[in-house]
């Protein structure tokens, strides 16, 4: 930041860069990131509530890659509440582990609606490099816990992905990827959820 790019018409602004969608989830940077194809860059990483992933060159705001997470057929999420709500895809700030996969991963969370009506939450490791699925990805997220609390079977409270937004940044440590859920606007039924994964 400098008196030049600093003042009262501006503040630092360095580009713009295009997506297909509202950005909830905090964009990631990750430095001198080796792609087999166009050399090395310092990536920014942008998550839509499309469910659009993007990896932009972070000092030319070049483009170098872009995926969807979703699967055939499906399109983002949707306030449950019927409320007409921008969509849901990926709400929360993935998290990058430069030591998995050949190029390091980018593990998000991506919320969607097939065509029969059903909600998915999915966990995705994209390579941070090519934006392709890593370990065998996705996996959805399914839980139970023995409870009695809000949605369940009379033993366990069970996770259901319609009821739930991944809210906060996804968090890794030691291996692990923690991932936190909320309601949709505290609609019942509900409980709070922390999954590792």
């Amino acid at each position: 930041l400098t008196t030049g790019n600093v003042n009262s018409v501006e503040f630092g602004k360095l580009g713009f860069y295009p997506v297909d969608g509202i950005i909830d989830a905090q964009p990631l940077y990750a430095s001198n990131v080796s792609t087999p194809t166009k050399g090395i860059h310092n990536l920014l990483v942008v998550a839509t509530e499309n469910d659009s992933v993007y990896a932009f060159d972070a000092d030319s705001g070049t483009p170098i890659w872009q995926v969807t997470v979703l699967k055939s057929s499906e399109t983002p999420s949707e306030d449950p509440s019927g409320a007409g709500n921008p969509p849901i895809g990926v709400n929360a700030t993935p998290v990058i582990d430069r030591k998995i996969g050949p190029n390091g991963a980018v593990y998000l969370v991506a919320a969607s609606k097939d065509g029969a009506g059903s909600y998915h939450q999915r966990l995705h490791a994209l390579d941070l490099a090519l934006g392709t699925e890593l370990l065998g990805g996705p996996i959805e997220i399914q839980a139970t816990y023995p409870g009695t609390g809000d949605y369940n079977d009379g033993t366990n409270v069970i996770f259901d992905p319609r009821q739930y937004r991944e809210r906060c940044a996804l968090l890794l440590v030691n291996g692990v990827i923690y991932t936190t859920w909320a309601s949709h606007y505290d609609f019942r039924p509900y409980t709070g959820w922390i999954i590792g994964y």
